[in-house]
């Protein structure tokens, strides 16, 4: 198969999983995206990012450097999308406005992979299947529930891989803001304990409370707080992410519907923040970014056929 485009530009959005659930269950798209332009070009690949601000390693807590050349997630995703075409692999020119922060739990990893994905099939002309693109994605390295939100947009919730992930529209009235840190986690994540057979049975019942809670504008959205308790792994990481633990406690203590976003360490409110919440977590080290559910979380220039 044969290049019938030279350029192709799109943006894919932050993903947050878990929302105080299981982090490879539950997604919601947020409207913070990683722009991309993409040329294909006839000599070396290179990488050009702009805007890393508020990226940082997980693991030391200094500033993000994104990946170069062929070891980017952008560029991994093209060249197994050409592959899977039998099309001739060519050079690439990646220009990527960064606005997902790095290291930081919002699913920058996972944004790259599918925009590479993505642009390959707009660089052929042939139209993104999403269930193909969603194993070749988790193939490179990508969550699978977050490349299915970025996909679908909204509120994502996946049973397994075999069967097609519910999507849901996000209710009006989530108002997401995003508290980014720019520390590292203090130690490993460790695993809860096993859960009794009533605890788990109310878990079960608690996620599906919040899946309906965030997808549904009929029901009270002060439900939320209550459905976003959660009474079993954020404990249990609270010693590898106290700031975030602490944060969170703080939050909820004023009546702020907030919860981790996948690991840690992002902080996530889905409902409105006064400014004097804002400006008292600033002052503490934390990057306050506006943000919303979006609805619409894949932007193309070639208008895939989804």
């Amino acid at each position: 198969m044969r290049l019938r485009q030279d350029r192709v530009e799109l943006s894919v959005a932050a993903t947050a999983t878990g929302l105080s659930g299981p982090p490879a269950h539950l997604a919601l798209a947020l409207g913070l995206h990683d722009r991309y332009v993409i040329n294909a070009v006839a000599g070396h690949t290179r990488v050009l990012s702009y805007g890393l601000t508020g990226s940082f390693d997980p693991n030391t807590g200094e500033p993000a450097e994104e990946p170069t050349g062929e070891t980017h997630p952008t560029i991994r995703g093209i060249r197994a999308g050409l592959d899977h075409f039998d099309a001739s692999q060519v050079g690439v020119e990646l220009h990527l406005q960064a606005g997902i922060p790095r290291g930081r739990g919002l699913g920058a990893t996972s944004a790259g992979i599918l925009a590479g994905l993505v642009a390959a099939h707009g660089l052929l002309d042939v139209p993104v299947e999403p269930q193909l693109v969603t194993e070749l994605a988790v193939s490179l390295g990508a969550e699978r529930v977050r490349v299915q939100a970025a996909l679908a947009g909204g509120v994502v919730v996946a049973l397994d891989p075999e069967r097609p992930a519910l999507s849901l529209r996000p209710r009006p009235e989530l108002a997401p803001v995003a508290f980014v840190p720019d520390f590292a986690r203090v130690g490993e994540l460790p695993s809860p304990a096993r859960l009794s057979l009533e605890a788990a049975g109310r878990e079960a019942a608690r996620l599906a409370w919040l899946a309906l809670l965030l997808g549904n504008g009929d029901l009270p959205v002060e439900l939320l707080l209550a459905a976003t308790e959660d009474p079993v792994l954020l404990p249990a990481w609270a010693g590898a992410v106290p700031a975030s633990h602490a944060l969170i406690g703080w939050l909820r203590e004023n009546g702020v519907v907030a919860t981790l976003t996948g690991t840690g360490p992002t902080v996530l409110s889905l409902t409105a923040v006064s400014e004097t919440l804002r400006e008292a977590a600033r002052r503490s080290g934390w990057h306050v970014m506006e943000t919303e559910a979006a609805s619409t979380a894949l932007r193309c220039d070639f208008a895939p056929k989804l």
